[in-house]
């Protein structure tokens, strides 16, 4: 399907065959669907995305300003949604409209007219409306895509050196030397991107790589020698108020005291304990735009200094490398 969308959104002018080659990039380091990652990129708009998932699927598309029914809402679990990808648009007693990303799923589809009792009517629509569908009106995060970090190093060329274990401590992390020097020879991206986290953890307390989707940044993978704990899915808006998004906006590391607010209570939640006296933020860019950001600290009351030197060797190391693998996104 992935070409499929990709010649339409050509043949409709929403992006050039350039731009489609750097959403492919993206979509191999952070995995999801390749309108997904268009949209991330800025490359093309939503409704581009809808016309063109319709045309693909020969069926209707919901657009941005779609609003489910409160009883269609009422009429699926969140399991049932979580389960089949699905959102309810419209239900009554023998019919229920849901909106999914592949209606050609007709398996998927039988089960749930199956388990509801209804007629199913499939609508398309991209894979991030129905995520933003799914978090307001369920309260499920589905926007995770490559949180299998762990699964996807074992099969990765590389992955001895990127999870290796240091003998002294629980966490994985290799040392500042061994990351630059890997990151100049591996190609996988997932690796790549371990390499950063795990490299900065040698240097600092806690490290965590976040994905930026447009309005968040959702933590990816996380280490340290200070980090006992999984901070995979903790969410932080990406606004001007806090330093996440001042780097995402500025595609520039920040380095800033760290001052608890509303916006990043859920990421330091995740991290337990006291706040450090203050925090690097910096991104990763790719194709102009700061696609993920590397968050370190010193742990509870650390105060970061010289460690922020290499923590910028690391990042600027890891930009030049996607550069490299792709310079078409760059």
């Amino acid at each position: 399907m992935e070409h499929r969308i990709g010649d339409v959104l050509i043949e409709m002018k929403a992006c050039t065959r350039q731009e489609l080659q750097a959403g492919l990039q993206t979509q191999s380091i952070f995995g999801g669907r390749l309108g997904t990652n268009l949209l991330e990129l800025g490359i093309v708009e939503e409704r581009q995305l809808a016309a063109a998932l319709s045309r693909v699927h020969g069926l209707p598309c919901v657009g941005d300003d779609v609003e489910p029914d409160a009883d269609a809402i009422a009429a699926l679990s969140p399991e049932l949604v979580e389960r089949f990808g699905v959102v309810p648009l419209h239900a009554d007693d023998r019919h229920l409209r849901v909106a999914v990303v592949d209606p050609r799923n007709l398996a998927s589809l039988d089960d749930l007219a199956f388990a509801t009792g209804r007629i199913v009517e499939p609508v398309v629509a991209p894979e991030a409306r129905i995520w933003a569908l799914l978090r307001r009106h369920y309260g499920i995060e589905k926007g995770l895509r490559g949180l299998a970090m762990d699964d996807e190093l074992e099969a990765a060329p590389g992955r001895e050196a990127a999870i290796a274990r240091n003998e002294e401590d629980s966490n994985r992390f290799v040392s500042h030397a061994e990351a630059l020097r890997l990151i100049e020879l591996m190609q996988d991206p997932v690796v790549l991107s371990a390499l950063l986290v795990r490299g900065a953890a040698s240097s600092v307390g806690r490290a965590v790589f976040m994905k930026s989707q447009r309005e968040h940044a959702v933590a990816w993978l996380g280490s340290g020698r200070l980090l006992d704990r999984d901070v995979r899915g903790a969410l932080v808006p990406l606004d001007g108020s806090n330093p996440f998004g001042a780097a995402a906006e500025l595609r520039a590391p920040v380095l800033a005291p760290v001052v608890p607010s509303p916006q990043t209570r859920q990421f330091f939640a995740a991290l337990d304990g006291p706040l450090p006296m203050n925090a690097l933020v910096a991104p990763v860019i790719l194709r102009g735009r700061a696609v993920a950001l590397l968050y370190a600290d010193l742990g509870p009351g650390g105060t970061l200094r010289e460690e922020a030197v290499a923590l910028l060797e690391l990042t600027a190391a890891l930009n030049r490398r996607f550069e490299t693998l792709s310079p078409l996104a760059a």
